[in-house]
């Protein structure tokens, strides 16, 4: 698992995540989960000083009472893969 090296930004989660030079956003932010106190995020985003593709996950504070902006983010990089689905439709 490789891990993106975030100690070369000053403010992380601003450069990272809501600045568009550097990265850009594959997918929308999706919920990956929730605490009591927090809720946590997954994002694809890609690298564009060498085309390779990150998924970002963070957290925030559930409630207005949590002084938490972004939290805990982490970069492990991904790959994509193309999946085949198989779904059913009803016949008339």
């Amino acid at each position: 698992m490789k891990v993106f090296d975030l100690s070369i930004y000053e403010n992380p989660d601003e450069d990272v995540l809501w600045d568009d030079n550097e990265f850009t956003k594959v997918t929308k932010p999706e919920i990956d989960g929730q605490s009591r106190w927090s809720t946590f995020y997954s994002q694809i985003l890609k690298y564009n000083k060498d085309g390779t593709f990150w998924d970002a996950r963070w957290s925030r504070g559930s409630t207005e009472m949590q002084d938490e902006g972004v939290e805990d983010l982490e970069l492990v990089q991904v790959e994509p893969v193309e999946i085949t689905v198989t779904q059913y439709k009803v016949i008339n």
